[in-house]
């Protein structure tokens, strides 16, 4: 129905011993170590021109190899790490330098900076599997586009509004993602010398952003939260209004599930939880239903139920009528009966359309009334159809097996048809071919009894564990 140095001893200077045949020699000095000179003690002023002549040749070589572009920064941390480690260790003068490589310059098999000595940056990248069934219930008043569930070709673009640095790469986590995300935790460790330091996030008091970003990939974070790159509530709110623009016009879930995923975080890492998270959470798991991304969705419903628990405001009831079809979906039916309990305290929350809805799929489906189940899955209101959409195919299988060991020896097509939910015979017969048995259709209809085998295969399929990430 349509509803991702090498270290030498260097600089040691050993007296080297001539010995004379005409003269005799002290065997225990012939024996004994020469003395070694020690290196010269560091400079206290830490400046250029006190550094060893090595250092500075290989300081001007890193920055002709790299005299701008987005890879500029990372390397001037990655030298400014490696000089202070230096004098901290007091190895500057026994490093031979011209061997030294920063790790910006070090490729590796796909393409990547080599960056495991200097921090962790693991291939984040999203890959959503989708539905790409149409539906006629939209989140959102919206001139509907064909959706296409396969990733879209990898695309890199600059994007002004993010700096020089950032790229919109779709499918994977692209380089200079990793490379800015290696500048932000190298900074953290090093510190800038010529920039006050940034001030010290504390689980004492929340973080408040301080970006103006509007738009801002989805990066899973590996140490704490930079409030430079962290939106604060009046950007967010921009923002949504950007993203629901967007949404309405293109339709473009992969970028609109990263780019929510993005406000979530940024919501979460300052503990911001008023009624416009509910609102960030509430759209997303809206847009996700109409995709077909049970995953995400249900990511959010989980947040909602918390969110809703603490007494923020929302669309409570709405939401729990999806979660009641969702555990339907799932077969939980321990789930299903607390919320069966909750509903006697709650009368506001049973007497709603939608919870009753729910409530009576639930019954058609427990009592195996599947012309029921099918008439209420064609007056779903609100979005609760595309929630039926996960279960619906099922149950439809689980019905023909039915149908074809109970009715001998032919079934009419019509009325597979009408008691399936079909909205024609030509759907309903197309469903059929897609099952395998278009070869036992005749004049007179469906043969059950060549039929039943192989529907009852697709059953056997069709109700397996059902594993879905973020279940609730």
């Amino acid at each position: 129905m349509n509803h991702k140095c090498e270290y030498n001893r260097g600089n040691c200077h050993v007296t080297k011993h001539v010995t004379n045949t005409d003269t005799p020699v002290n065997s225990r000095l012939s024996l004994a170590r020469p003395p070694v000179q020690p290196p010269p003690p560091p400079p206290t002023s830490g400046s250029a021109s006190d550094w060893p002549e090595g250092l500075k040749q290989f300081a001007a070589a890193c920055f002709a190899r790299c005299p701008s572009g987005p890879d500029k920064p990372i390397m001037e941390a990655q030298l400014r790490k490696v000089i202070t480690e230096a004098y901290n260790t007091n190895t500057a003068y026994s490093i031979d330098w011209s061997k030294m490589v920063l790790p910006v310059f070090l490729p590796t098999n796909n393409g990547y900076t080599n960056s495991n000595n200097n921090g962790h940056m693991n291939n984040n990248g999203y890959n959503h599997n989708l539905n790409t069934n149409n539906k006629k219930r939209p989140a959102f008043d919206t001139n509907k586009k064909q959706f296409n569930s396969t990733m879209p070709p990898k695309k890199t673009k600059t994007n002004s509004k993010h700096g020089e640095g950032y790229v919109e790469n779709i499918g994977s986590i692209s380089r200079k993602d990793r490379q800015m995300r290696f500048m932000r935790e190298q900074q953290a460790v090093v510190g800038n010398a010529n920039a006050s330091p940034a001030p010290e996030v504390t689980t004492d008091q929340p973080l408040v952003g301080r970006s103006t970003a509007l738009e801002k990939k989805y990066l899973r974070l590996t140490s704490a939260p930079n409030p430079d790159t962290v939106r604060p509530v009046d950007v967010l709110e921009r923002t949504l209004e950007l993203l629901m623009t967007k949404w309405k016009q293109d339709q473009n879930y992969a970028y609109i599930c990263d780019q929510f995923k993005s406000m979530r975080q940024d919501l979460t890492v300052q503990r911001i939880r008023t009624t416009f998270t509910v609102k960030v959470y509430e759209i997303h798991a809206r847009i996700a239903l109409e995709k077909s991304d049970l995953g995400e969705y249900n990511q959010c419903q989980a947040q909602l139920k918390t969110l809703y628990e603490e007494g923020l405001p929302g669309n409570r009831l709405e939401f729990l009528a999806y979660r009641l079809l969702y555990l339907l979906h799932t077969q939980n039916k321990q789930e299903v009966g607390d919320i069966l309990v909750e509903l006697l305290d709650d009368e506001e929350a049973a007497n709603y359309e939608p919870v009753q809805h729910a409530l009576q799929v639930k019954t058609a489906m427990m009592t195996r009334n599947y012309v029921e189940l099918f008439q209420l899955y064609r007056t779903a209101p609100l979005m609760s159809g595309y929630v039926m959409d996960s279960f619906v195919g099922r149950e439809r299988i689980l019905a023909l097996c039915k149908l074809t060991r109970s009715f001998r020896p032919t079934i009419p097509l019509e009325t597979i048809s009408e008691w399936l939910g079909f909205e024609s015979e030509g759907e309903c017969t197309e469903w059929l071919e897609g099952l395998g048995v278009a070869q036992f259709m005749g004049p007179k209809g469906l043969s059950s009894k060549e039929t039943y085998p192989v529907v009852e295969g697709h059953r056997q399929q069709a109700f397996m564990k059902i594993d879905i990430k973020g279940q609730i």
